[in-house]
């Protein structure tokens, strides 16, 4: 126990530690604020404090009247918004309304609110009030129809049963749902009360809160292992008394309290942030009264979800723990370590984001690190995973797997650690013969006191960044995937073909060409309505109009297109698909920053070494009251980071740029870029070559400033993984964020230039 409180005084104590602990909770709360306050995108343009209005207002009447007072208000405001555009038919139409469908309205009273202006009561804009109505609708209803989703579920078992080609009992979609119907019939009685919804998944479901929470169980976890590893510490240790069973397990048990006190410190923010934006309502009510959550089977309530919750994140962070421990341990340097790291979570990312639900891999979809840490989605959604055509439900298999998995590497690393597997931060045997291969007499290397060759050597052997740069390109090679043009639909061929016949810059011809096809399509239009209201309506007659409006949809686009370019002063029609892979348009911009993210791990792994080694040992001491010691060496170790600065930015884009242009071609590359409506903040004086030109600047000159940044935190860090994590925290983190989808964080830190396309 002694050893166990020293070693929760020795890292939770540590000034460091302390403030990148309170830096990263403070983070996540600022994170989760713009988030919320951005929620735009999730389609909510109300304030946060119009939706905790409307409920705390709602708790006023009986539920079996709320809903029809909402939608009755919600037709007001229906009703308000068509008002302006002509009075007295919307009246009209609104008295029929009333006739047809027995719902009598007091249209007089309505038009004096109208006029009065007093309508908004939880907003100050119409539309946003209807926005908020909606949703909050969507919500009850919800609530209200819970019995007819029940029964829908033993529905479609009775009928899956029923119904022959469905029927063989054998395959796991039969024994799915019928596992289904009965894992939900328990819920039959089930009443639900409606209550606030974005609370809850404010509290659990920002996916950046996990990736902070995972940063500081690396850094505590590191700092338990690795500091002790570089500082070659382990031998003196291992010679003591209790210096091994008893220390290895009392450093696991740290980093396993490091866990509890992440989930009770960043998601006691959330909580708190949550309770103060949107409230949680009635913590007694069931969890499926939540909007989205529906679909759990679990019979608890909401107070009862948050602590499940808790406990599986807690479940989830330990697992996390034991596989970096068990890393921290086995490995027998920092940039195995690092770089084990960086492979898991890109595999697991990866399994998780390309795999299909419905894909017979789906197992490799859920059961992974980054499955797990979607925990409102294992436990507010019912799901079964297919194994060996059994259904078993994903809860139950995900908690097997995680105490099985997390057992298993804790054990591991106990047992490495014992046996003496690794103790020291030194050189795989691999490694070692790679560098006997390279250094070898037969190779006739002369001994030499060349300054550039000696840091040479130091950064691409000892620092490993030429094996490193080789599995780089073994895996650009590998992975590299020629691509074809495609199209999604048939509009997709017709834009092409009509982008192709009006390539070049806009004239009268190109303009009377759009007029007269445009006539050519309402005549089209005209002449089938006229002869579907002839009574010549057939299969056949529907086909060949069919085929002759086919380009129709296609024709719009263009329509609307060379309205924008009519605007321009050199504007010009070009098929753009291809240009608009490489200009971050729509989708586009995800693999921007999936490619940053790339070049950047790249770099922080080739380039930390450079720096943190030598402050890590104290030579710079001596290096730096050397001849050349200073700003020479300075020159060179910037040269050597900037070749290989230009080795990764061309590894990492040259194969997306030669992909893409070989497939869709270069027509109309000298065209002005902003031809392109998501381009239209660029001058016109820029092609479309040129603004790759400059986007690619952009990001090499961004490359160039993270290497100086690595420089600087090696320096300040004075350790080679604190080195790591720390150009990981301000490098990397920032490109994750933005990846997930936080508004803004495109342009903070070094972003704008690692991205490249922020013009969009």
């Amino acid at each position: 126990m002694k050893i166990l409180w020293n070693e929760f005084i020795k890292i939770f104590c540590k000034k460091s530690i302390l403030l990148l602990s309170i830096g990263l909770i403070i983070l996540n709360g600022v994170l989760q604020y713009v988030n919320e306050r951005n929620a735009i995108y999730k389609g909510r343009y109300y304030p946060a404090e119009a939706y905790k209005h409307i409920y705390a207002d709602m708790e006023k009447y009986p539920v079996e009247e709320l809903l029809g007072r909402l939608q009755e208000q919600y037709r007001k405001l229906q009703f308000f918004t068509t008002l302006s555009i002509n009075e007295q038919n919307v009246i009209d139409m609104l008295v029929r309304q009333t006739e047809t469908d027995g719902n009598e309205v007091d249209i007089s009273r309505w038009m004096d609110e109208y006029n009065n202006g007093d309508y908004l009561v939880y907003t100050d804009n119409l539309y946003k009030e209807m926005n908020l109505y909606s949703h909050v609708i969507s919500e009850v209803e919800n609530c209200i129809n819970y019995p007819k989703y029940l029964a829908g579920i033993q529905d479609t078992a009775i009928k899956y049963q029923e119904v022959s080609i469905f029927s063989d009992p054998g395959s796991f979609s039969y024994k799915n749902i019928i596992k289904t119907a009965e894992d939900f019939n328990s819920l039959q009685e089930r009443e639900l009360d409606p209550g606030p919804s974005h609370g809850v998944k404010m509290f659990g479901e920002f996916l950046g809160t996990d990736l902070l929470a995972v940063l500081f169980i690396a850094v505590v976890v590191i700092s338990l292992i690795t500091r002790e590893k570089e500082q070659s510490q382990f031998i003196l240790l291992r010679s003591t008394y209790k210096g091994r069973s008893s220390l290895i397990i009392s450093k696991l048990l740290t980093a396993y309290i490091g866990c509890i006190l992440a989930v009770i410190s960043f998601y006691g923010m959330n909580y708190i942030l949550a309770l103060n934006t949107y409230g949680f309502g009635d913590m007694n009510r069931p969890i499926q009264s939540v909007f989205g959550y529906i679909g759990s089977n679990l019979s608890i309530t909401l107070k009862q979800y948050i602590l499940l919750f808790l406990l599986f994140k807690v479940m989830v962070y330990i697992l996390i723990a034991s596989v970096i421990f068990f890393l921290a341990v086995y490995t027998k340097d920092t940039i195995q370590l690092y770089v084990m790291m960086v492979l898991i979570a890109l595999i697991s990312g990866i399994l998780y984001g390309a795999i299909p639900h419905s894909s017979y891999l789906s197992f490799l979809k859920y059961i992974n690190l980054i499955g797990f840490l979607h925990t409102w989605q294992i436990i507010g959604h019912y799901l079964n995973i297919n194994i060996f055509t059994l259904p078993v439900n994903y809860l139950l298999l995900s908690c097997f797997i995680i105490v099985l998995s997390g057992m298993f590497f804790s054990f591991f690393s106990i047992f490495c650690y014992c046996r003496q597997y690794s103790i020291r931060t030194g050189k795989s045997d691999l490694w070692d013969k790679v560098k006997h291969l390279l250094t070898r007499k037969s190779l006739h290397f002369r001994p030499t006191v060349n300054l550039f060759l000696h840091e040479c050597h130091k950064i691409f052997i000892t620092g490993k960044a030429l094996i490193l740069l080789i599995i780089f390109f073994i895996m650009i090679f590998t992975a590299y995937n020629p691509i074809k043009e495609n199209f999604n639909d048939i509009n997709g061929a017709y834009y092409k073909q009509y982008m192709l016949k009006l390539e070049g810059i806009v004239n009268e011809e190109k303009l009377a060409f759009i007029r007269d096809e445009d006539n050519r399509f309402v005549e089209l239009l005209d002449e089938y309505t006229s002869k579907q209201s002839q009574g010549m309506s057939d299969f056949y007659l529907m086909m060949e109009y069919q085929e002759l409006l086919a380009p129709h949809q296609a024709f719009n686009k263009v329509k609307v297109h060379a309205e924008y370019l009519k605007g321009l002063k050199k504007g010009q029609f070009l098929y753009d698909t291809g240009y608009k892979l490489l200009t971050g348009h729509e989708n586009a911009g995800k693999q921007d920053i999936l490619l940053s993210l790339i070049a950047v791990v790249m770099l922080i792994a080739c380039l930390t070494y450079v720096y943190s080694i030598e402050y890590q040992s104290g030579v710079y001491i001596l290096l730096r009251s050397g001849y050349k010691g200073r700003g020479r060496t300075f020159a060179y170790k910037l040269i050597i980071s900037a070749f290989v600065t230009t080795v990764v930015f061309i590894g990492t884009y040259l194969p997306v740029f030669y992909n893409v242009l070989h497939a869709y071609g270069v027509r109309a590359i000298h065209a002005s870029a902003n031809s392109m409506e998501h381009l239209s903040k660029v001058p016109d004086c820029i092609t479309i070559l040129g603004y790759l030109a400059i986007i690619s600047l952009m990001r090499y000159t961004g490359l160039l400033l993270a290497v100086l940044v690595v420089f600087y935190v090696s320096v300040r860090a004075r350790s080679f993984i604190s080195s790591l994590l720390a150009s990981t925290g301000v490098l990397v983190l920032p490109l994750l964020i933005a990846l997930i989808g936080v508004p803004g964080f495109k342009y903070v830190l070094l972003n704008p230039l690692l991205i490249g396309n922020i013009f969009s």
